[in-house]
């Protein structure tokens, strides 16, 4: 219903947004500080789901628990994970790579924000070498210092490894 001050008032039920439309917010004033400018004013996505982590370059194993859900609003995902192998290679020297995100990301960044939640057991004791993550757009890898791999070799074996991420996607 159209009021009289020109808002639109929903009772029951929902606004339904055609594809490739939104809400357009150009009437307002964007941002005029020096070296900023503003690229879009229509939002025109929101979506919550699950997904499916995984341990990816390591000999696929099984899993105690994959669990996953995000919300995406406009560019934005932030997604929650918790993962835990019930047996895994850990000959493998590779990297601990998690991955299966469910939207591409900016990859050429590499700026995520990640935060560990329950990581019991996670690399026994070298646990504290966790000290930068690396995005891949699909996934991050998990790093001790500027640019060292953490390897599955570290031992994930049994271990729960719980987090969150926030990142852009493309």
């Amino acid at each position: 219903e159209f009021e009289a001050d020109g808002d639109v008032r929903i009772y029951d039920g929902n606004l339904v947004v055609a594809a490739g439309h939104g809400i357009d917010f150009s009437a307002q004033t964007a941002t005029s500080v020096t070296g900023s400018s503003q690229t879009a004013e229509l939002f025109d996505h929101y979506e919550e789901g699950t997904w499916t982590p995984f341990f990816d370059n390591v000999t696929a194993p099984n899993y105690t628990t994959q669990f996953g859900r995000y919300t995406k609003i406009g560019r934005f995902v932030s997604l929650i994970c918790a993962i835990q192998p019930d047996n895994i290679d850990t000959s493998d020297g590779s990297a601990i790579n998690v991955s299966g995100f469910p939207f591409v990301g900016d990859a050429a960044t590499e700026s995520v924000n990640l935060t560990l939640g329950r990581y019991t057991s996670f690399l026994g004791d070298s646990a504290d070498d966790v000290e930068n993550i690396r995005f891949t757009g699909g996934g991050v890898i998990f790093l001790n210092g500027s640019n060292s791999n953490i390897s599955y070799n570290s031992g994930v074996n049994n271990a729960l490894l719980q987090f969150s991420v926030t990142y852009q996607t493309t």
